[in-house]
């Protein structure tokens, strides 16, 4: 009987510890939580505590806390969120979370082998909108590596990805850029693809790229 009471007080024990833990750990429940944060950093970009409870929140809120703290970090780029948006580009099952890393990538403006390999598995992504955010930020890394992905987009059975691949081409300085434009131009059946392809090529024109 000793030994039941002594095993009852012991898991009564060890379950208001496991709560206490966890109430600490989870710093960021709600939005908002993320919020004030965001404003904390603001004004002070370096304050370690807020960005520790940032990184928590990324990796223990739910879909729509973790998506938010990565966008704090992207936004602030703050250098220990790179890990974090290396880890959740490809792999987080939200794609929303996906995307706020792809973002965080672009703004850290780090076109090494890792960033650029996330990136071009991120065109390939599942998700559309992953896809969309994806070709955008190759756009403005702007990076050679991307190239042959991007235009591989083009053939997609979706206007809006061929859309957003097309546009972004237009700061690419590469010739083949511009005879794969001035062919969508030309021969594309879909008015809207034909038409953001011959925007695409008077910018590159009014910057001495075509």
């Amino acid at each position: 009987m000793k030994r039941t009471k002594l095993f009852i007080l012991l898991i009564s024990f060890l379950t208001i510890v496991s709560i206490s833990c966890s109430q600490k750990r989870y710093t960021m429940r709600k939005l908002s939580d993320v919020n004030n944060a965001e404003a904390i950093i603001k004004k002070n970009p370096n304050h370690k505590a807020t960005i520790e409870k940032l990184l928590d929140a990324v990796e223990h809120g739910n879909n729509s806390v973790r998506a938010e703290a990565l966008w704090v970090l992207g936004e602030s780029r703050i250098p220990e969120g790179y890990e974090f948006f290396l880890k959740y580009a490809n792999d987080d099952p939200d794609f929303n979370v996906r995307i706020m890393a792809i973002r965080g990538i672009m703004k850290m403006e780090l076109n090494n082998d890792a960033s650029i390999e996330k990136i071009r598995i991120a065109i390939n992504d599942t998700s559309l909108p992953v896809q969309i955010e994806a070709l955008k930020v190759a756009g403005v890394l702007k990076d050679e590596r991307l190239l042959d992905t991007i235009l591989n987009s083009l053939s997609s059975k979706n206007r809006w990805v061929r859309m957003a691949s097309i546009k972004s081409l237009k700061d690419y300085d590469n010739a083949k850029v511009n005879r794969v434009l001035s062919k969508l131009k030309s021969i594309d059946r879909d008015k809207s693809i034909a038409d953001t392809a011959e925007q695409v090529m008077e910018y590159r024109k009014s910057i001495g790229l075509a």
